[in-house]
């Protein structure tokens, strides 16, 4: 879904490994997953570690190289756009169980 949290990639801060607090001392402090990165056509090569300090970085310049918006909305927007396929469905698995 290109996308990364719940609400915005700055939810990532909840978590214990990835929280900006001071006390934390984990590696991901204030980074993201690597899922949330962005992937360049012409990269050869996979930048595991594209997320390190993030949380950091303002919401324009993170977007730059992360998925900035939620996967919450993400997935609703899919799930409009997707309506008649997820009522048949949901359709198809209630005919048999109602017979």
């Amino acid at each position: 879904f290109s996308c990364c949290g719940g609400v915005s990639y700055r939810d990532w801060s909840q978590n214990m490994y990835f929280n900006c607090t001071p006390q934390n001392p984990s590696r991901e402090f204030c980074s993201v997953p690597y899922s949330c990165c962005r992937q360049l056509e012409h990269q050869l090569v996979i930048n595991t570690m594209c997320g390190q300090g993030v949380q950091m970085l303002s919401y324009p310049i993170a977007g730059e190289i992360i998925h900035t918006n939620g996967c919450i909305d993400r997935l609703v927007d899919w799930m409009h756009s997707n309506l008649l396929l997820i009522g048949a469905v949901a359709l198809g698995l209630t005919l048999p169980q109602v017979s």
